[in-house]
């Protein structure tokens, strides 16, 4: 038998069928569909030189990279050192002469719209219907969104962003602030005590809890004490 990987198919197929759910897929993957017509010639190569198990698709690797993690390890590094790369050269060169060149309001603009198309490929909408002032949440983002749009973030900036950042900076007006500050230097590194505050008041919110300041304010200092006496560690229900 020939086993062929085949990508997303242009004209015949799921996705013909599907419009919406193609445009997506390659929206996510960077590329364009293929042909049949070609898919039917390569298939005829492998079929005459007796080759399988080859993986037959277009993409961009710097767009598949933002929710494929593993499109950076070893095994394809012949087709990252080229092209990742230079893509996040690219992107750092560009945001130092951003941050250089503009004004903090107009640092701040641009950063919005630059967020916005991060999020609107994510989301799956148009940067110009997303509000920089409603919290992204209620835009339709979930959590397994989140992850995504912090990976991408994080390329984009050449930044780290703490997992708790979406929870804290929920608008993108906000997290363009943050990305700035953080960005120029500004933003001092989160002490322990704000990182389990932080964590323990997005928990508590979950749930209806009496009395949840007291609580917050007992668990933050157990949660400090054991950790400075290294003891085992506290699962909060």
């Amino acid at each position: 038998a020939t086993c062929v990987a085949w990508g997303a198919i242009d004209d015949v197929g799921f996705l013909a069928r599907h419009k919406n759910i193609k445009a997506a897929l390659l929206n996510r993957m960077g590329g364009a569909a293929l042909n049949s017509n070609v898919a039917l010639n390569i298939l005829e190569q492998f079929l005459l030189k007796n080759k399988s198990n080859i993986g037959v698709m277009e993409f961009n690797w710097g767009a598949l990279t933002r929710f494929l993690p593993t499109a950076n390890s070893p095994k394809f590094q012949e087709l990252t050192k080229n092209l990742v790369n230079d893509d996040d050269k690219n992107n750092s060169n560009d945001i130092e002469k951003l941050l250089v060149n503009l004004s903090h309001e107009e640092l701040l603009t641009t950063f919005i719209e630059m967020l916005k198309v991060e999020t609107g490929e994510i989301l799956r909408m148009s940067p110009n219907k997303i509000d920089a002032n409603k919290s992204i949440y209620d835009m339709g983002l979930d959590s397994l969104m989140g992850v995504e749009l912090i990976v991408a973030l994080e390329g984009r900036f050449g930044i780290r962003l703490p997992v708790m950042t979406l929870n804290e900076t929920p608008t993108i007006a906000k997290l363009a602030e943050r990305i700035i500050s953080q960005l120029k230097g500004e933003a001092q590194e989160s002490t322990q005590e704000h990182d389990i505050l932080t964590q323990t008041q997005h928990i508590i919110s979950k749930h209806d809890i009496e009395n949840a300041a007291e609580f917050i304010d007992n668990t933050v200092k157990n949660l400090q004490t054991e950790a400075t006496n290294k003891s085992a560690d506290r699962i909060i229900h």
